[in-house]
């Protein structure tokens, strides 16, 4: 069901709690693609959803509501990032996620959550963007383009360095595993 759908056998608080319901897991995962630690994140995506309770009248349902909804959290992301860094004494966030049961696999799940994460982080802000968008959630490069607010040339380039430059890392993290594995 499309958002101009939505609009039209609802009531505003009816489509709100559904697009809320239907987006927000995208949203909080592009907070955290975007520098945002966990409970930033969380903080984050709900004033993501107070501007678009906001904003929804504005809403030009022709467009894709997870591009327009990116946009908003592209900007809070950003004077979050602004805040937290007037703020050093900020405490860093831990990552907790379901651990599976063998220690060992637990263990290796989070070595390689955490090496996905200093590539991406490790990657210009630009490139690392369009990578998330394009890799992980699986927009098109159109979309990303209007997303971002960049041209269409310019998001392909972006999204081929940022894959040239992970499949460089991957490449040399799997060599330092093997050279160190006895």
């Amino acid at each position: 069901m499309t958002s101009a759908s939505l609009a039209e056998q609802s009531s505003p608080g009816e489509e709100f709690r559904q697009l809320f319901a239907r987006h927000y897991a995208f949203v909080w995962r592009s907070l955290l693609h975007l520098g945002l630690n966990e409970a930033a994140a969380d903080d984050a995506a709900q004033e993501v959803f107070l501007v678009v309770h906001r904003k929804l009248e504005e809403y030009d349902r022709q467009r894709p509501f997870q591009t327009w909804v990116y946009g908003i959290a592209r900007r809070v992301a950003s004077t979050a990032q602004r805040s937290a860094r007037r703020d050093e004494a900020r405490a860093l966030q831990v990552e907790h996620a379901s651990q599976p049961q063998d220690p060992a696999k637990s263990l290796e799940l989070k070595r390689s959550l955490d090496w996905v994460r200093r590539c991406l982080l490790d990657m210009p802000a630009e490139q690392r963007e369009v990578f998330v968008l394009a890799e992980i959630e699986g927009m098109a490069v159109p979309e990303i383009a209007q997303a971002v607010a960049a041209p269409l040339n310019t998001v392909y380039s972006r999204l081929r360095l940022s894959r040239q430059r992970f499949a460089k890392e991957l490449r040399d993290h799997q060599t330092q595993q093997q050279e160190s594995t006895p």
